[in-house]
Order: structure tokens, then sequence, then C-alpha cells
């Protein structure tokens, strides 16, 4: 497992819901950001959640231009916690960014908030399904606002996406 003292492999998730006005930039956005971190190799997992107005062509448009991009897409609308967990289950990555698709939060935070995650130790909360031929690996999570993390309380660190 990485930690705060090497590169780390980043998986951004996000559900996404009639968001062709903005998500190609927002996809780019994030794709320009990430490429200049010093990041062993992230991936961008989106899930359409069966929008109406072509986001999930423009997604899958997009991945020519950005090869670390990961659409996924339901066939009809199930809600953003269902797009979320999607996206989340098919993630690859030692640390999973959960944010929104629409560019409300701002992906340069990403550094500070690793920053803040180095006191946390490198422990572990949440664990992902087992994959093919491997078993269960940790991924991190930090939470936003104060509340109970491993067993202390966290300050906030005023982020409004989670890792």
């Amino acid at each position: 497992m990485s930690d705060l003292a090497s590169p780390i492999r980043l998986s951004v998730a996000a559900p996404a819901y009639n968001e062709a006005a903005g998500i190609e930039a927002v996809i780019a956005n994030w794709s320009a950001f990430l490429s200049t971190q010093p990041l062993e190799s992230f991936e961008i997992v989106v899930c359409d959640d069966g929008s109406t107005d072509g986001t999930g062509a423009i997604l899958d448009r997009l991945v020519l231009s950005c090869p670390q991009l990961r659409p996924l897409h339901f066939a009809r609308n199930q809600g953003a916690a269902a797009a979320l967990n999607a996206a989340i289950a098919a993630t690859k990555g030692d640390w999973v960014l959960l944010t929104d698709s629409d560019g409300q939060f701002a992906i340069e935070s990403l550094p500070a908030m690793l920053g803040g995650a180095a006191p946390l130790g490198g422990q572990s909360r949440y664990r992902r399904p087992p994959e093919k031929g491997r078993g269960l690996r940790p991924v991190r999570h930090l939470v936003e606002r104060p509340g109970m993390q491993f067993g202390a309380w966290q300050p906030d660190a005023g982020f409004q996406f989670r890792l």
C-alpha cells in the first residue's frame, strides 16, 4: 500500500446526471491538473446516471483525449448514491477521491487534502470488494467535517470532497 511519502495510485469517482453542458471542461480540468501531480497513476471513473442530455456520449468521446477516463453507464436514473457506488466499485487506485462531476469542488485542493491525511498514519477504514484473484485491500478515507475517524476526532479540513 502506498503512503504519502511515495507516489500514490489515485482514483477519482463521481456520479453524473445531465451534465452535458459542463462535463467536458470538468474532465479536462481534472485530467490536466492530475497529470501535473506526483502520482504513480490516476484514473477518473464517472458513472452516467441515465442522463437524457447526452452526458454519456460525451464521456465516451472524451476517452479518446483522456485515456485515464473510465465512463460507466446506467440505462435509467438510479440516483446519485447508486451512481457513486458504481463508480467507487470500479476504481483501481489505492486512494479514491469522491466528488461531484459538475465542477463545484476544486480539484486543485487535492494537495492540501493529501497533506492533511498524513497525520492519520495511513490507517484504513473502508475496504473495497474483492477483486478477481486478490483479497480485500484498504481504501483510505478522510472526512471533510468533524467526526469520529479511526477512534479520534479529526478537525474540519475545509474540503468539500472526500478522499
